[in-house]
């Protein structure tokens, strides 16, 4: 059995320096003791912000079944055995000393070990890699939280040690090669990790060291060098920080050796989720993501890392204890995430209030979306243009729905999306992103990504996204390019938050929420409509929302412009003539227009050379205006050339 000096080392270290004082009186902490007052009546939900399949609809057990799902999802049954109540019921005991929280905790365990902790046929549900390994690490967490204060008897404690054996044989004869490269491999392998920090007796040397080095390659091979898990779902990066995170806190707690550095293999990823949390705290809601608060995961990592970023509240300090008290204030950020490995480009402009998001990424798992060239846009913390979200992982006309290029913020060709999903894990087709750029000074900031797809004959299509950001006057352009030979019609659709409501006013589209508002023009669109949309705020729920979608019919190559902006404003295109000709140009050749604000100097002008010129003088004007290269900006500043 465990010396008992360990759990005494830990619960001491972690609730030094007046912890209680620091946690009782925090939100957190009352839900907590909230969520533990409801298990021990047997009446389970799942509403942390990392639980994989959330449910905030409360069930009840007269007598538990640990195999059963009140709601026809199996994830419901995941999450039940996974088990993350542990956690909370061990800590609401050290919030309050009551003791019917440990006498819960050794209740629902010996339940378990009971009905199911033997793996057969009828209990499958109960015995994934994935499960099995999130709940080891629960149990373990656990019992370094309440060990010391409340001990198990020696027949309890063997009880529980016996059964983690046999849950880590399972997770080992199960384990997937494939693994190495899926959030799976890191939860089931953290952990076989987790209870090896208690029990070593349990692993052989070679099945240690296995465990690992399997973790290792894990953390070298699922993060891009930009820091984005190659999943490209946040929800997805922040379940493997997390997980690898509590492992190393356990590990530094009990002053245990690792064979590598966790701490340096994940700096990357937890640096790159200053990124994946909005100006208002919420996750970004990428492929299988939901928008939820994530403020205080966040600081867990931020306080686990010392990085360079102050936390909000003490309500962290759940979780990670005052080993990792963190006292490290703001330092300045970079604004632009951009993502040259990943494909994600991300611009979080506190100062401006505006957070979008770009996104040119592999598809990744199956928790990926059709979703390339997807725009998402806040402004001041509150969403506006937004991912659709998920809904459910069940197979159903609304996963894939969710899933496709019709919810999403992107570019259809002739209603032939670029990237079809089939079914809820697997694709039809996939589009191909071939490059992203960004750019940004003190007046503007510039992102591209380009992709290609095929058109319904089957030829090559190339898409180019470009958003410009004018920081004044307060301009988001999206310029839209598809190249495709022959007459086709383009459809562009902007998905809104359900909260944003949409009114005509004149040549505009008003988008008003939550007291701020945003005006959208389109330019080169000969139909635009309002239509409903589903939209998914987190797993387990819908709502219905609003989507703009903007069509225009073009002969090989069409280029289209939308604009956002805080006041009204008037779009037009001018001229532009090739110099030595006196005809205006075809704009594939050069094409230009005129944001027209409210005063002279909020006057914009763009213009975009699309193909090359090799026929007459490469030199092009408007007006007096010499113009030269792919992009050219005109505002009150003067005149800059882009490429």
């Amino acid at each position: 059995m465990v010396d008992k000096h360990t759990f005494q080392m830990y619960e001491q270290l972690f609730c030094e320096q007046e912890w209680l004082t620091h946690v009782k009186d925090t939100r957190r902490a009352k839900h907590i003791i909230y969520k533990a007052n409801l298990i021990c009546q047997n009446i389970f939900l799942f509403d942390d912000p990392l639980d994989m399949e959330c449910c905030y609809i409360p069930h009840y057990f007269k007598d538990i079944d640990w195999v059963f799902t009140p709601n026809g999802d199996d994830e419901w049954i995941f999450m039940l055995n996974r088990q993350g109540f542990m956690v909370e019921l061990s800590q609401a005991f050290l919030l309050t000393k009551e003791e019917k929280y440990i006498q819960k905790w050794k209740e629902l365990a010996f339940d378990w070990i009971e009905k199911v902790g033997v793996k057969n046929e009828t209990n499958q549900t109960a015995w994934r890699v994935i499960d099995t390994g999130i709940r080891c690490r629960n149990w373990v967490t656990s019992l370094l939280l309440f060990q010391h204060l409340a001990p198990l008897s020696e027949a309890e404690e063997h009880r529980i040690k016996d059964s983690l054996e046999l849950q880590v044989k399972d997770i080992f004869a199960n384990y997937k090669k494939k693994y190495l490269l899926s959030n799976w491999g890191v939860l089931g392998v953290t952990g076989i990790l987790a209870v090896d920090l208690l029990y070593p007796a349990i692993l052989t040397k070679e099945a240690r060291g296995w465990a690992w080095n399997q973790f290792e390659q894990q953390l070298r091979i699922q993060f891009y060098r930009d820091g984005f898990h190659w999943e490209q779902s946040p929800l997805y990066q922040f379940e493997v920080l997390m997980s690898s995170a509590t492992v190393m806190m356990h590990y530094e707690y009990l002053k245990r050796e690792m064979p590598f550095s966790v701490r340096e293999s994940l700096l990357k990823g937890v640096q790159a989720t200053y990124y994946l949390e909005d100006l208002s705290g919420k996750l970004l809601a990428l492929h299988d993501s939901d928008p939820v608060d994530i403020r205080i995961e966040r600081d867990c990592l931020n306080a686990i890392f010392s990085m360079d970023e102050a936390v909000r509240t003490d309500e962290y300090l759940l979780y990670v204890g005052m080993k990792f008290r963190h006292t490290q204030m703001d330092s300045e950020k970079k604004a632009l995430y951009s993502g040259e490995a990943s494909g994600n480009i991300i611009y979080k402009n506190a100062e401006k209030d505006l957070f979008y998001s770009l996104n040119n990424g592999k598809h990744g798992s199956g928790h990926g979306h059709a979703c390339l060239g997807n725009f998402t846009l806040s402004l001041g913390g509150t969403p506006f243009i937004v991912d659709p979200g998920r809904g459910t992982y069940m197979e159903s006309p609304l996963r894939n729905y969710l899933k496709s290029e019709y919810t999403h913020n992107v570019i259809i060709l002739d209603g032939q999306p670029t990237t079809v999903p089939k079914g809820s894990w697997e694709y039809e087709q996939v589009g191909n992103p071939v490059a992203q750029s960004v750019y940004e000074d003190d007046e503007i900031q510039i992102s591209e990504v380009v992709y290609a797809g095929k058109t319904a004959e089957h030829a090559n299509t190339c898409f180019r996204r470009i958003v410009l950001f004018f920081k004044e006057p307060f301009y988001v352009v999206i310029l839209d390019i598809v190249d495709a030979p022959g007459m086709h019609r383009a459809s562009r659709a902007f998905q809104l938050h359900p909260s944003v409501a949409v009114t005509e006013e004149g040549e505009s589209l008003k988008l008003v929420s939550a007291g701020s508002h945003v005006f959208m023009q389109q330019l080169q669109a000969d139909q635009i409509k309002v239509k409903d949309s589903l939209y998914s705020p987190q797993y387990n729920q819908l709502q219905s929302n609003k989507r703009i979608v903007a069509e225009q019919s073009f002969e090989d190559v069409g280029i289209f412009a939308t604009v956002l902006s805080k006041e009204k404003v008037h779009l037009q295109e001018v001229i532009v003539k090739q110099d030595g000709v006196p005809t205006k140009v075809e704009k594939n050749y050069m094409y230009g227009f005129e944001i027209k604000g409210v005063e002279d100097k909020d006057n914009v002008h763009i213009f975009y050379a699309h193909k090359d010129t090799f026929k007459g003088n490469k030199l092009y004007f408007h007006e007096e205006t010499p113009l030269y290269g792919r992009l050219n900006i005109k505002t009150h500043q003067g005149n800059k050339r882009m490429d």
